[in-house]
């Protein structure tokens, strides 16, 4: 081995010592290396925006946020209803004076809606936090095409049958499977708000909630969720953020609307 290893170093460093003993050849490789340099920068440029792009994606920002399905029955997300419900029930205070948005979003190339929504949050959680009238930002996430390991997909599997003979194909289907209930009780909230009575959603829209059905399930669904002063539990249900005009300020009026219970949101709404 050493002997090859010797041979093919020989050769190398022969190769060395020709190219410096070659006056003619120098300037040839400093051009060919000032080339390969210049048609090289549009690569790595193109990298590079590719890697900013993804980095300042709305996925990327939703994920700072992500509460995940990993652990079947012992996900977070599933821990998060199950507070919810609790603190609602008053068997539990964990989430006494808290008020935040959990929204359910899907990864950049399949939700356009989500990906408009994040101007919102974004532009609410920094210099638009002063229209919020009390508490403190607070957001939420939920993948519904959250991809797990082998070990947490053999978790789900276990615990998210949808029938004996029909498995769940997905950790979110088996996560809408098991929390069935909670998700009938969130149609039912969003009966009841001034959302539904100023018709900001429809009896249709209210329907596919309550099915918590895998193939009826649209993004962004965005559940308020407010156990600030005489409030209880979920104050809002809403698809989307169906702002007046595309800009950050209009998208965080709206959701800063839902918050406040202004608006759209409110009791005094006249369309």
């Amino acid at each position: 081995m050493k002997k090859i290893l010797s041979v093919i170093g020989g050769f190398f460093v022969s190769i060395w010592r020709w190219i410096k003993e070659t006056a003619w050849v120098q300037p040839l490789l400093i051009v060919g290396i000032i080339f390969g340099v210049i048609f090289a920068i549009p690569s790595i440029v193109s990298g590079i925006n590719a890697i900013n792009e993804r980095n300042n994606s709305a996925e990327a920002y939703y994920r700072r946020f992500q509460v995940s399905l990993a652990g079947a029955e012992n996900s977070s997300a599933d821990k998060l209803l199950e507070e919810i419900k609790s603190n609602s029930e008053g068997t539990s205070t964990s989430l006494a004076g808290q008020k935040f948005f959990i929204v359910f979003v899907q990864s950049d190339n399949k939700c356009a809606a989500c990906t408009a929504a994040r101007d919102g949050f974004e532009y609410l959680e920094g210099d638009g936090k002063t229209l919020l009238k009390e508490g403190n930002f607070g957001l939420k996430t939920i993948f519904v095409d959250e991809e797990l390991t082998k070990k947490n997909t053999d978790d789900w599997k276990k615990d998210g049958t949808v029938t004996e003979d029909n498995e769940a194909k997905t950790a979110f289907e088996a996560f809408l499977t098991r929390n069935y209930s909670k998700f009938e009780d969130f149609a039912g909230a969003a009966q009841e708000t001034h959302f539904y009575n100023n018709r900001g959603i429809t009896e249709a829209q209210i329907s596919d909630i309550e099915s918590a059905s895998v193939d009826k399930f649209q993004t962004p669904t965005i559940i308020q969720v407010d156990f600030t002063a005489s409030n209880s539990g979920v104050s809002n249900v809403f698809i989307g953020v169906n702002a007046v005009t595309d800009t950050k300020l209009s998208k965080a009026q709206y959701l800063a609307n839902a918050w406040n219970y202004e608006g759209i949101f409110g009791p005094n709404y006249v369309a």
